[in-house]
């Protein structure tokens, strides 16, 4: 079992590469289906992004991970102290390996899998919320949808977009809209793998922003 660590920085009882291996251990989608946009968000993004909200100061007792897969960002902010998390997803069948990864790592009790369609809006209050949205290639505009989602039931949202400034300005306009603040935190290359028949290179890599979105 993974010692819980202290949310805030002082007294953490992981580093940022310790918490990198044990979510490479999470494995990814067993059938990842391409019209949910579904790709393994790599390890050392997961770390940047909870390592980030703790050094921000927005770790604190509940957090959702939206769209979380097979749970690695649910599992980076049990793992880094959030007591409540709760998992997100459109997919049963993925929640159902998400809950069984969360378990093998002894932090199952501490994070509530929710199967639901974020287009649908949101349930209740997300806490903090933590997301690698669909980048809206084949279910066009599901990164916004996620978003207007996390917005309604969350005063801070981290969330990874594709790169482009037409998209950047685009997010910010809603934002405003929707009376939050958007911060660049980083622009970093993501790399995913051929995981579709339709892919024809090995490694797909692309820029991506990392966001933090704030009420207020």
């Amino acid at each position: 079992m993974i010692k819980k660590a202290d949310p805030g920085l002082e007294g953490f009882s992981i580093t940022k590469k310790n918490l990198e291996r044990i979510l490479e251990e999470i494995p990814g989608f067993r059938k990842p289906k391409i019209f949910l946009e579904q790709y393994p968000t790599p390890s050392w993004l997961v770390a940047e992004i909870v390592f980030t909200a703790a050094l921000k100061g927005d770790l604190g007792k509940r957090a959702s991970d939206l769209g979380c897969g097979t749970g690695r960002i649910a599992a980076a902010l049990a793992i880094m102290g959030v007591d409540e998390v709760l998992c997100i997803d459109i997919s049963c069948e993925d929640l159902v390996d998400a809950k069984k990864n969360l378990s093998r790592l002894g932090i199952g009790d501490r994070v509530e899998v929710l199967c639901w369609d974020l287009f649908q809006g949101s349930l209740r209050s997300f806490g903090l919320a933590v997301m690698n949205p669909p980048f809206g290639v084949h279910r066009r505009g599901s990164d916004l949808a996620f978003l207007r989602a996390a917005m309604r039931a969350s005063n801070t949202i981290y969330s990874i977009h594709k790169y482009n400034e037409e998209s950047l300005r685009l997010i910010r306009k809603i934002s405003s809209q929707e009376g939050f603040n958007t911060e660049v935190l980083g622009i970093h290359n993501m790399e995913i793998p051929a995981v579709f028949e339709s892919h024809r290179r090995r490694i797909y890599r692309f820029p991506v922003m990392l966001l933090r979105l704030s009420k207020g």
